[in-house]
């Protein structure tokens, strides 16, 4: 049962949201974006999905919302795990390869890190550690 139906308001935080992280996380410029505010087969509020060959993805927002609550926190949260997904696609599309090797595994798992250290650490480290 649906318990909520999200607004053009909530899928215009939607995608500033994700905008904000894409940005931060550097892949706003890598990839091709679309948002769309539709129902998906996926038993879930929000998805992406993405070439990472082609550098596209297309970012979904479901005019229902079956989680617990509804409000901007929550639809934030969810933009959030959206660029999150694919922050870490060219890994997953790593593991979803059969004849991956692990130096490409290795390679992915640093630009991730290389990414986090951008995107949170700076904004976490204390002043007088920069010094």
């Amino acid at each position: 049962m649906n318990k909520y139906k999200t607004t053009e308001r909530h899928f215009k935080i939607f995608q500033e949201e994700c905008l904000k992280w894409l940005k931060r996380f550097g892949l706003f410029f890598d990839y091709e974006i679309e948002f769309r505010h539709v129902f998906f087969t996926l038993k879930a509020e929000a998805m992406v999905e993405y070439n990472v060959e082609d550098r596209w993805a297309v970012i979904y927002l479901r005019p229902t919302w079956n989680d617990t609550v509804l409000n901007t926190f929550s639809i934030k949260r969810a933009a959030f795990h959206e660029a999150c997904e694919l922050l870490l696609g060219k890994l997953n599309t790593l593991a979803e390869n059969d004849s991956v090797n692990v130096q490409d595994v290795n390679e992915a798992t640093h630009k991730i890190i290389r990414v986090l250290e951008q995107a949170f650490w700076f904004i976490t480290t204390d002043k007088k550690d920069k010094e």
